[in-house]
C-alpha cells in the first residue's frame, strides 16, 4: 500500500464528552501512544483528519530545511 492509499480502520463512536477511541490497528500502524498529542483538522472531503503532532512537527522542519537551504 503506497502513501497515498486510504485504508479503512473501522468506525467509532463519539462519547457524551466528545471523545472517541483510535482503533488499535490505527495506533500501531503509525505508532499512537497514551500521552501523544494529536492535530484534529477539517479535510478535504468534509470531515476531520486526526494526525499525530509529530508527523506534522517533521513536515515543517524538512520544508524549514529545504527553504534555508535554497537561500
Amino acid at each position: 500500500m503506497s502513501d497515498l492509499e486510504v485504508q479503512f480502520f473501522g468506525t467509532v463512536t463519539v462519547g457524551e464528552r466528545g471523545q472517541i477511541a483510535i482503533p488499535q490497528e490505527a495506533r500501531e500502524k503509525f505508532g499512537i501512544h497514551p500521552g501523544d498529542k494529536m492535530l484534529v483538522v477539517s479535510s478535504l472531503f468534509g470531515g476531520i483528519a486526526v494526525i499525530p503532532e509529530k508527523i506534522l512537527t517533521d513536515i515543517l522542519k524538512q520544508k524549514f530545511r529545504e527553504v534555508l537551504e535554497g537561500e
